[in-house]
C-alpha cells in the first residue's frame, strides 16, 4: 500500500520542517518544499498528516512575538513555488482526484459499502473506530501511549508537536472520512511512537528507564512471535465494535 511510502514522506517533512526553524534556514526550508510536494505526489493525504506540527510551530513562533523577517517570507515562496506542479498537475487530473476525495466526505455511492452506525460522522462510532486499531498495538504499547498522551497535553508547549501531529489526523480520519480502514492510519504510528516516548524522556530514574526499554523489546517481540502475556491487544476499553 502507499501508506508505507507516505509515511516515509511524513517523518521527513516533519524532520525538515522542525530543522528549518521556522522558515529561517534556507536549505532545510528548500528541502521541506521538496519532501512535501513527493509526498503529495504520493498521496493526497500527507497535508492531513503534517497539519498538527506545521500548526504548533506556526502557533509556537506567534506566541513567542517574532518578526516575520524577510527572510522567512522568501523562504516561505521557495516552498509554495516547489508546490506548483503538484497544485498542476492535481488540476489537470481534478477529475478523478476531485471525484475520490469528495465521495468520502459528502453523501454519495461510497457511504453505501459502510454499515450504517458508521455513516453518522460525528459518532462514539467514529470516534472510537480508530482508537480500538490503536488498542491493538498490545496492552503494554497502549498503557505507555496513554500516559505519554496524558503528559505530553500536561506538557503541551514542550511536546506539543507530538501531540498536535496526533490529535489532529485522527480528528480528521474520525469525523470527516467514511471510509475507514486501518491502513490508511499508519502514517500516524510515527506520532504514536514518539507520544509513547515522552514517558522515558520524563522518567527520571535510570532504572525505570532500563526496564521500561526491556519490556517495549520483549512486548514488541511478544507481538512479533504471538507469545507471552503482551501478545494481544485489549478486546476493547471503549465500545464493543468489531475493527476492519
Amino acid at each position: 500500500y502507499s501508506e508505507t511510502a507516505t509515511t516515509t514522506f511524513i517523518v521527513l517533512s516533519t524532520l525538515l520542517l522542525v530543522r528549518s526553524k521556522n522558515f529561517e534556514n534556507r536549505k532545510y526550508s528548500i528541502l521541506f518544499g521538496l519532501s512535501f510536494a513527493f509526498g503529495i505526489l504520493t498521496r493526497w493525504v500527507v497535508p492531513l498528516f503534517l497539519l498538527g506540527p506545521a500548526i504548533f510551530i506556526l502557533t509556537s513562533f506567534f506566541l513567542q512575538k517574532k518578526n516575520v523577517s524577510k527572510k522567512i517570507l522568501k523562504n516561505i515562496a521557495l516552498v509554495l513555488m516547489l508546490q506548483v506542479p503538484v497544485v498542476i498537475f492535481h488540476y489537470i487530473d481534478r477529475g478523478v482526484f476531485g471525484t475520490y476525495v469528495s465521495s468520502q466526505a459528502l453523501p454519495g455511492p461510497l457511504w453505501d459499502l459502510v454499515p450504517s452506525q458508521r455513516r453518522n460522522l460525528v459518532s462514539l462510532q467514529s470516534a472510537a473506530y480508530y482508537f480500538k486499531v490503536i488498542e491493538q498495538l498490545n496492552i503494554f504499547f497502549f498503557t505507555i501511549f496513554l500516559a505519554g498522551l496524558f503528559l505530553g497535553i500536561k506538557k503541551i508547549k514542550k511536546y506539543g508537536l507530538f501531540v498536535f501531529g496526533f490529535l489532529l489526523p485522527y480528528l480528521i480520519f474520525s469525523f470527516t472520512i467514511v471510509i475507514k480502514d486501518d491502513r490508511y492510519i499508519v502514517p500516524i504510528y510515527p506520532f504514536v511512537a514518539l507520544v509513547c516516548a515522552i514517558v522515558i524522556e520524563e522518567v527520571r530514574r535510570k532504572t525505570l528507564v532500563i526496564g521500561i526499554s526491556i519490556l517495549c523489546v520483549l512486548s514488541f517481540l511478544g507481538s512479533f512471535w504471538q507469545i507471552g502475556p503482551l501478545s494481544t491487544g485489549l478486546q476493547s476499553i471503549l465500545i464493543t465494535m468489531p475493527v476492519g
